[in-house]
Order: structure tokens, then C-alpha cells, then sequence
């Protein structure tokens, strides 16, 4: 079984409770820049744990602190009077949260709270509307989530089917980003941006 074959992608327009669940853990997870994470359901919670810099945990200055102590230190660093030592906020540490139903209610509450009167499409670059986009999968398919891992690259999914039985696929972020520009494509349209497009990397 194949959560995104073609004939399947009507299922992307009945919303279900994964699709609420994931978009609301992606939104509350956006500011963490989480390199790598992994979902798992057990007992009906949410429990979540991936990799992210420190700085992102411990909390990151405002944009106008965080230009103001840069240049600062580029001036310090310019005069010799700091050694040039790796910065420990850019350390990669773990991190883990759980969520439970109630949990899920309260973010989905406060992200409606948000999304009222907002009357474009939602960016599906985000990490919220990619979990979204799973969610709509397990929920279009009457299947059951068990796990999801995002690395990099791409998305491992596990679920069981509506015959109980165990499954496994993964899509890549190509994959994935077709199957949103297919979704979108139903509600208007959204121009994808690259923002390195002109630019000498």
C-alpha cells in the first residue's frame, strides 16, 4: 500500500485528527530548527525527540539583540581581544517533549487564533504544513500512525493500514514537496521561492 499513489490524493482534502495533531506539533517545534526528529504514538500521546543548536533550546536573542552583539563582537574580534573559539549556542543538542491530547487542543486552539481572517494558503515549506501533509495521508487512507522520522533528505513513515497491518514507506522531500504542490494546486496557487536562486554559494 502506498499512502500518496495517485488515485489516493483526493484524501488530501478530509481532514482528519493526525493532520490537526501534526501541523499543531510542527508549529510549536518551528522554533527550534530541529535537524532531525522522530515522532512516536504511544497510549495515544505524541512523544517527540530530535537534535537542534543549543541556542534554539536555551532561547535565541531578539533579531535587533542578536545584530547589535554580532557587530560588537566583530569589533572585538577585528582588535584581537577575543580568541576565535567556536560559539557553544551553535552546539547540537537533543531535545524531547510529549503531547498529549489535550496538549494537541491547546496549540491547535491557539494556531486557530492565529490562522483567523488570514486568508491565504499556508506556506508549505514549514515544518507544520509538512507534518500536515502526513497527517492528511494517515487520516485520508483510515490508516493509524505509529512513528515518523524526519531527517534531512527526507521521511520515514510507520503506520498500520485498516487491516492492522504494520507498514513502512519513506518520501523524500521531493516526494513530498510534489505531493503539497498537487494539494495546493486544489486551493489556489502559492509560488515556491528559492532563495538562493542568482546567488554564488
Amino acid at each position: 500500500m502506498r499512502l500518496a499513489e495517485p488515485l489516493k490524493l483526493k484524501t488530501l482534502q478530509a481532514p482528519g485528527y493526525y493532520a490537526l495533531a501534526l501541523r499543531a506539533i510542527g508549529q510549536d517545534l518551528t522554533n527550534l530548527y530541529p535537524i532531525d526528529l522522530q515522532i512516536e504514538v504511544l497510549d495515544g500521546a505524541f512523544i517527540v525527540r530530535g537534535h537542534c543548536p543549543r541556542r534554539r533550546l536555551d532561547g535565541e536573542p531578539t533579531k535587533s539583540e542578536g545584530q547589535n552583539l554580532s557587530a560588537l563582537i566583530g569589533k572585538l574580534f577585528q582588535r584581537g581581544e577575543i580568541p576565535a573559539t567556536p560559539d557553544p549556542r551553535n552546539d547540537i543538542v537533543e531535545f524531547s517533549r510529549s503531547y498529549s491530547s489535550q496538549d494537541i487542543d491547546r496549540l491547535d486552539q491557539a494556531g486557530a487564533a492565529y490562522r483567523t481572517g488570514m486568508n491565504r494558503i499556508p506556506d508549505p515549506r514549514t515544518l507544520g504544513e509538512a507534518l500536515r501533509t502526513v497527517g492528511r495521508l494517515i487520516d485520508g487512507n483510515n490508516c493509524r500512525l505509529t512513528s515518523l522520522k524526519k531527517i534531512p533528505d527526507r521521511l520515514i513513515v510507520e503506520y498500520q493500514d485498516p487491516d492492522d497491518q504494520p507498514q513502512r514507506e519513506e518520501m523524500t522531500n521531493q516526494e513530498l514537496n510534489k505531493l503539497q504542490r498537487s494539494y495546493y494546486g486544489k486551493r489556489g496557487t502559492f509560488e515556491f521561492i528559492d532563495k538562493w536562486k542568482g546567488r554564488e554559494i
